[in-house]
């Protein structure tokens, strides 16, 4: 789950192989192609022009369409060595990168995108995992969403900031704290929306919870001194027992919701758009 592939720019030997490429990353499939270098879309599309029969403004849209597939990585990349040299250098460092697929003909033996796409991927093991119920596991798995997002919502109807005697949940608020500072920082995101399920067992008066609830996200935002982005809430009636953070560009299904738990595991799952569709209806 969340993979980062490197991929040759140099590798898709026509439209098919591109279209294809684009297809299986992103989002809703749970892994990523690694914007490397920064400028991989231009190498992509310089290449293009080298390739018959293929339309630039098809290509210009299918690379619109498909923004999400790319994800930044922080990594120096040597204009005076070749694509292949640099990744194959790049593989050797990091973890991050998870896998490097190459042009048909390199001279490493590394993987090729060819076989990747029409051999090998029969099946997408990327979209879900069992993940660590820890802070840090939870902000690893929401950070590509970040990256692409604009808006964020937090659907869960048991994710309330105070316990049923009234004291501060402290795993749920790290939770939180991680995800707004995670978002704050992505550079991209503008707005976080927490969907509060009415809690009428505690507050018989609505204005009783929002007022306990703005002050609660008041004092967290105090806190943690957020550059650019804003906290907004709302409070639902009977909510669903779905657990979810999302925003139009995708979402993550949280099986077991959004509360740290030692040596305890959260099923994990990237949203389908057919799942992501009711999620749009009833929230945003």
């Amino acid at each position: 789950m969340n993979e980062i592939f490197a991929i040759d720019p140099y590798a898709p030997d026509d439209l098919k192989d591109i279209k294809a490429m684009l297809e299986r990353f992103g989002l809703s499939n749970g892994r990523f192609i690694a914007n490397y270098p920064e400028d991989w879309c231009r190498m992509l599309s310089e290449h293009a022009q080298n390739l018959q029969g293929l339309d630039r403004s098809r290509l210009i849209r299918l690379l619109d369409m498909h923004k999400d597939a790319l994800i930044s990585v922080n990594h120096h990349f040597k204009r005076a060595k070749s694509w292949i040299e640099n990744a194959n250098e790049v593989k050797e460092v990091t973890r991050d990168i998870s896998r490097v697929l190459a042009a048909s003909q390199n001279p490493f033996g590394i993987e090729t995108l060819h076989k990747f796409l029409w051999e090998d991927d029969l099946e997408n093991n990327s979209r879900g995992a069992h993940i660590p119920m820890t802070t840090d596991a939870y902000k690893k798995a929401v950070r590509p969403l970040f990256q692409n997002s604009t808006e964020i919502h937090l659907v869960d109807p048991f994710f309330q900031l105070r316990g049923s005697s009234g004291e501060m949940h402290k795993g749920r608020v790290s939770v939180l704290r991680e995800f707004l500072i995670e978002a704050d920082s992505s550079e991209r995101c503008e707005i976080f929306k927490i969907h509060f399920n009415r809690d009428d067992e505690s507050f018989p008066k609505k204005p009783d919870q929002e007022s306990r609830i703005v002050n609660d996200l008041n004092n967290i935002f105090e806190q943690i001194k957020l550059d650019k982005l804003s906290i907004e809430y709302d409070i639902q009636n009977e909510m669903a027992h779905g657990r979810y953070i999302f925003s139009i560009k995708g979402g993550l299904h949280f099986d077991h919701g959004f509360i740290p738990i030692r040596d305890k595991k959260n099923h994990v799952h990237w949203l389908t758009k057919a799942e992501l569709e009711p999620l749009f209806r009833r929230y945003i």
